[in-house]
């Protein structure tokens, strides 16, 4: 019984898997409760290495958060781990306090943050805030480009999941407009010449757990404004003033 409920718990895992290590839970309450433990074992095992000091209670825990938890719930998991819902995806974010060498590295603790559909959202732990707007498609005065701080999305298309901003994950990967296939996240930043030390606590805008925009960087093929679309939503992204 117990290689029958790992191989469908396998099998689960890999249909829930997305891209940016999240994973799509909103069929999970449909699983066996067995199998649905199973899996977060699994998961769990895969993003931290290993089960040490994880309990039956964390396990539980997590298994709550995936089917009641809200859309923005979190909690907090042994070594530093943090098990996080995000709408209808889950994923597993490690805090970083530091560099074990004592040099300053300007990492940042996980951080995941609904941006408004109107006004400026503050996201302190990215140190950038981010300034949003509704406007009719013929009203458009600047096109979407991909290296720009200011990007456009069908607001249509973004009205259920909405736009959030996370911190880098490793393993993150986005789909750049223009370009077949995926990219991960960390090439994109080399290009960019992004300093390593800014990594990990630059703005990842999501949509629904997909990665949508690199604020400056690269626009996702995600949300994108077409013939069709009648409202759009312009956000422009800005470094917080030290």
């Amino acid at each position: 019984l117990d290689e029958l409920a790992g191989a469908i718990a396998a099998r689960e895992l890999d249909a829930m898997r997305r891209r940016g290590g999240a994973f799509d839970v909103s069929g999970f309450s449909g699983v066996n409760r067995a199998v649905q433990a199973v899996a977060i074992r699994r998961l769990l095992s895969e993003r931290m290495g290993s089960l040490r000091r994880i309990s039956r209670a964390h396990i539980e825990a997590v298994r709550q958060l995936i089917l009641e938890g809200g859309p923005s719930d979190s909690i907090d998991l042994p070594g530093g781990w943090r098990a996080e819902r995000e709408y209808n995806f889950f994923r597993l974010v490690h805090s970083r306090a530091g560099s074990k060498t004592g040099a300053a590295v300007g990492t940042a603790a996980g951080f995941s943050v609904a941006i408004a559909a109107d006004g400026i959202t503050v996201v302190e732990a990215a140190g950038f805030n981010f300034e949003a707007s509704t406007i009719a498609a013929a009203d458009l005065s600047m096109p979407d480009t991909s290296f720009s701080l200011v990007a456009m999305f069908d607001a249509a298309k973004i009205a259920d999941a909405g736009l959030v901003a996370r911190n880098f994950m490793k393993g993150d990967r986005m789909h750049p407009m223009g370009m077949r296939g995926t990219r991960k996240v960390h090439d994109v930043f080399v290009d960019g010449k992004l300093p390593r030390a800014s990594r990990e606590r630059f703005p990842v805008v999501t949509v629904g757990g997909e990665i949508a925009w690199l604020p400056g960087l690269a626009r996702a093929d995600c949300a994108l404004v077409t013939k069709a679309t009648e409202t759009i939503l312009r956000v422009e992204a800005s470094a917080i003033a030290a």
